[in-house]
């Protein structure tokens, strides 16, 4: 599910540069740099959501490592 979120936001920031390239009004500029500022934002908040997904808590017992 992340790697596809994160394939919609690689889109979104793609068509966003795209616009930048154009020549736009200073307040479509701000929005456009809005726009990538948000999907970087986005893409690092489902980073951290995997990694925090990973996390387990782990206890620890003793083992006998000579066993038969």
């Amino acid at each position: 599910v992340a790697h596809d979120f994160n394939n919609v936001l690689q889109a979104v920031l793609g068509l966003s540069e795209l616009l930048k390239r154009e020549e736009l009004t200073e307040e479509a500029q701000t929005l456009t740099s809005e726009i990538s500022t948000c999907v970087t934002r986005a893409a690092d908040l489902t980073h951290r959501l995997l990694v925090f997904s990973r996390q387990e808590v782990r206890q620890r017992r003793r083992i006998d490592v000579v066993q038969e």
